[in-house]
């Protein structure tokens, strides 16, 4: 008895089988990597990062930026509000990596507490009128 045919998950491609061995389920390493990124990815973009909806229409600029400030967590709003929400995390991220430095052995308590000083810097640099 003949086997199925098999189909790449990703890309739909005909699959070379082995004769032994567990069934392949993607091509290439590529589509693979493809539909791991897809399963992560928020549900608004998965449909066009996926390429299991052929033909489906590219996502605007704007759908693709909104997308992407909600996988950043950005709140809506104008860019004074993301702006200060920025402002808010850098430094909640900058006190992150002070105190972990602090916590860490030593050839790690260096580096971290280097990005710390240069994020804290960067901030005060953006906030100096």
């Amino acid at each position: 008895m003949a086997a199925a045919q098999r189909f790449c998950l990703s890309c739909g491609a005909p699959l070379q089988q082995a004769p032994l061995g567990r069934p392949r389920s993607y091509c290439t390493e590529r589509c693979r990597s493809r539909a791991r990124r897809a399963r992560k990815s928020p549900a608004t973009l998965r449909p066009f990062l996926s390429g299991e909806l052929p033909g489906a229409p590219q996502p605007s600029a704007e759908e693709l930026e909104a997308s992407l400030d909600e996988l950043a967590g950005l709140p809506p709003g104008g860019p004074e509000e993301r702006v200060a929400y920025c402002i808010r995390e850098a430094t909640v991220v900058a006190a992150d990596f002070a105190r972990v430095g602090r916590r860490a052995p030593p050839s790690l308590a260096l580096r971290c507490e280097a990005i710390a000083e240069q994020i804290a810097c960067a901030v005060r640099e953006f906030l100096r009128p």
